[in-house]
């Protein structure tokens, strides 16, 4: 598995997967029974990045 296979939600939620794909169905089912309320505001794969530190600090 590469790097570019793990990805951490903001909330710590790690992802994994060995393809985009698989990586965005997995994503999609983490947003939809963790963080309804971001459903439709952005892509699976941008709600699962960590959130800046100036983000993170407030």
């Amino acid at each position: 598995m590469q790097i570019a296979d793990v990805i951490q939600c903001g909330c710590g939620y790690v992802l994994l997967g060995d393809e985009e794909e698989e990586m965005l169905r997995d994503a999609d089912e983490h947003v939809r029974s963790i963080h309804p309320e971001l459903i439709g505001t952005l892509s699976p794969l941008e709600l699962a990045r960590p959130p800046h530190e100036d983000e993170a600090a407030s």
